[in-house]
């Protein structure tokens, strides 16, 4: 049945790919907009990692890891992201993109920022995993392109709201000869407020919204902070509950989320999903 899902996958384009998404959509900011990069001062590295169904034969598995840099004389943030998803042993996805922001300050508090990303991708296929002749001809392949994504956010020190446009080239992604299959624009929405309370108490709600040719994704999130360690809850639109828990300390950050898999599919068959962030702060005058 797999074999038979991939094929018509791969012939069809009835079923094209989507792009990863991870819940938490903040701890990877280029890769959820690239007008985020250089937001905050100095450099900022983030790693991010998420295991999706793990008792699903050729469940997902998705990496990513970001350096970015604000340059203030000319108001302007650079990064770049690598990313790898792997779908079981089968098919394998790389992205290195490199972002570039513009930063304009529209009062001491609000900015608004326009970014760009261009990225170089490209996905191997083992052929070996769905062939049913074993003919030796059929091995790895690999299909390479490039892709343009585009992104607007304001932000202030408590709101940040975007909107971002990936796949605006639609690159062919079709392992035959003479086909093709183009990749589906993505839509992202996405806002967080942060809120302190008295004390030391902070709240962050954040909703994040994506669509892609059929297939949409609404995750909502509340995280409550108290002196640096924080709890995490959240419900993915007929998906997933969310729930998990993090540190954050001066210039470091840690979280970590399990999501309960609410859907048809059940929890008992999928395992839920997890997913680990952290992003680390450092250069002068932060």
């Amino acid at each position: 049945m797999k074999k038979l899902l991939i094929i018509c996958l791969l012939t069809t384009g009835i079923c094209k790919a989507q792009d990863p998404i991870f819940t938490m959509g903040y701890s990877s900011p280029m890769y959820l907009n690239p007008a985020l990069a250089g937001l905050q001062k100095g450099y900022l590295a983030n790693m991010q990692y998420r295991n999706q169904w793990p008792k699903i034969s050729g469940h997902p598995i998705t990496a990513t890891l970001g350096i970015q840099k604000r340059i203030d004389t000319i108001n302007t943030g650079v990064g770049l992201t690598f990313l790898h998803d792997a779908i079981g042993e089968t098919m394998f996805t790389t992205n290195i993109g490199l972002s570039a922001s513009k930063h304009f300050s529209l009062s001491e508090k609000w900015k608004l920022s326009i970014g760009a990303s261009f990225n170089y991708q490209q996905k191997a296929l083992d052929w070996s995993k769905i062939n049913f002749t074993n003919d030796p001809q059929l091995t790895l392949t690999t299909i390479d392109y490039f892709n343009l994504n585009s992104g607007i956010a304001l932000t202030s020190p408590f709101l940040n709201v975007g909107f971002a446009l990936n796949n605006i080239t639609r690159p062919n992604q079709n392992f035959f000869p003479n086909s093709t299959s183009r990749l589906p624009i993505h839509f992202t929405m996405h806002a967080s407020y942060n809120y302190h309370l008295r004390g030391a108490w902070i709240l962050n709600p954040s909703i994040f919204a994506h669509y892609q040719q059929t297939s949409y994704l609404i995750a909502s999130m509340l995280s409550i902070q108290y002196n640096g360690l924080k709890i995490i809850g959240g419900y993915s639109f007929k998906n997933a509950l969310i729930s998990g828990a993090g540190i954050e300390i001066k210039k470091f950050m840690i979280n970590y989320i399990y999501e309960t898999t609410v859907s048809s599919l059940g929890n008992s068959t999928t395992g839920g999903s997890h997913e680990l962030a952290m992003s680390f702060r450092f250069g002068k005058n932060l």
